[in-house]
């Protein structure tokens, strides 16, 4: 049983050219590097003056906006994967607080390791963001100008082409009429049928 994969064909490149996906897929690319400029510049400053000012107690409320910061930020991720890409995601999960107060919920909350895995995630999408803007900005202009160039060489070299085709179909017509010439002359006069097919 052959189970290899069917090879593109013309008929599928266009329809993926004219399917919606596609071109949400490229915004997707292209919003990736502002979002993850927009997480880094945020996020890091963030993190930092929280560490840098726990000596007096004021880094606690600062990482704890940071913390809740980051997870609203990579909720709004969840959702625009799901509904850009159409892929389906698993929620964020975490444990309900087992306290009302704020410094329990604060502490499990920086114990669970989705905590962390997010803000990896958000961390990393800046570097990735940037590698993907590149390339979909190099591929998109690359396909763009190819594009151009085909259409204005096609309209160019049109003329040309109409030129040659009208030419080879008058000597086509030519030659038609020139061995039609040579079977209307009696066979049995030689002189007569030289003549009508060097005329």
């Amino acid at each position: 049983m052959n189970n290899a994969l069917p090879a593109p064909t013309s008929r599928r490149r266009v329809s993926v050219a004219r399917e919606i996906q596609s071109y949400k897929n490229i915004g997707y690319l292209l919003c990736s590097f502002f979002l993850g400029l927009f997480y880094f510049v945020l996020l890091v400053p963030g993190i930092c003056l929280g560490i840098g000012t726990l000596i007096i107690w004021l880094g606690v409320p600062i990482l704890f906006a940071v913390v809740w910061l980051w997870w609203q930020f990579a909720a709004f991720e969840r959702s625009l994967a799901i509904s850009w890409l159409g892929v389906v995601i698993a929620p964020m999960t975490i444990a309900p607080p087992r306290s009302r107060g704020w410094w329990q919920p604060f502490q499990e909350r920086l114990s669970n390791a989705m905590t962390w895995k997010t803000l990896a995630y958000l961390l990393l999408k800046f570097p990735l963001g940037i590698c993907s803007f590149v390339m979909t900005l190099i591929l998109l202009v690359l396909g763009i100008g190819i594009t151009a160039v085909s259409l204005v060489l096609g309209f160019l070299t049109a003329p040309f082409y109409a030129l040659i085709i009208s030419c080879l179909r008058w000597l086509g017509s030519v030659r038609t009429c020139s061995f039609s010439t040579c079977s209307m002359v009696s066979p049995l006069s030689p002189d007569n049928w030289r003549a009508g097919c060097l005329a």
